[in-house]
């Protein structure tokens, strides 16, 4: 059955409520779409999310990213995966992001608004919405975590990453298919992406900087 796409002042509004919504790519691996993004080198508009969501199971560029159940809604762009230099430091990133297809992007006199992005501290309350378990509260317990991670088929050292722990004993802050979930503060900025998930369902993300230095992005959001 074919579907039938909103009116442009729809497609707006439709882009800004898909965030966080569960994604899979064109090999069926889920994952969630964290935030909408602006490419600093051409001033797209694209969907930002993990490498392994958009990329895993072999899924490559140019190929279908769609909403779990729904339509397609872009294509795989470009990401990367593995230890990147970052500001004295070797840091592990998994990140990605997505093309939106013509048919979803607001109107160019919709530029959005740049989200707010920050570093956190080890004690800080973060929050995350993701496609599996919903919208959980934690705190971070640890900025420097070294976590296993699967690169190029082989498990590898994943340096300095941010562990979030749930404020709730027995309710685990993520679990697979919340991969790709922005990590957001108190005040709302984003300060990690999601992609891991740790044993007592402790969460695993990337900070944000060295992400979206690699990617060439800044986080935009739509009102």
């Amino acid at each position: 059955m074919p579907v039938q796409l909103p009116s442009v002042s729809g497609v707006r509004f439709t882009i800004a409520r898909m965030m966080n919504a569960r994604i899979v790519n064109a090999r069926g691996v889920p994952g969630t779409l964290g935030s909408l993004a602006r490419t600093l080198h051409d001033g797209r508009l694209v969907l930002l999310t993990s490498h392994h969501v958009l990329f895993g199971a072999g899924a490559r560029s140019r190929q279908p990213v769609r909403l779990a159940h729904g339509p397609a809604i872009g294509r795989a762009r470009h990401g990367r995966l593995g230890t990147v230099p970052y500001d004295g430091a070797a840091i592990h990133v998994d990140c990605a992001v997505a093309s939106i297809d013509e048919a979803w992007l607001p109107d160019e006199a919709t530029r959005g608004d740049e989200a707010l992005v920050a570093r956190v501290v080890p004690g800080q309350r973060v929050t995350k919405t993701g496609g599996a378990t919903g919208t959980t509260a934690g705190v971070v317990v640890d900025v420097a975590y070294s976590a296993p991670a699967l690169i190029d088929g082989r498990i590898g050292p994943a340096p300095a990453q941010i562990l979030v722990r749930a404020d709730r004993r027995g309710v685990p802050f993520c679990a697979p298919g919340d991969s790709g979930a922005v990590l957001r503060d108190a005040d709302g900025a984003i300060v990690g992406l999601l992609w891991g998930v740790a044993p007592r369902g402790d969460g695993v993300a990337s900070p944000i900087a060295p992400v979206l230095h690699v990617l060439h992005a800044r986080p935009v959001s739509l009102r």
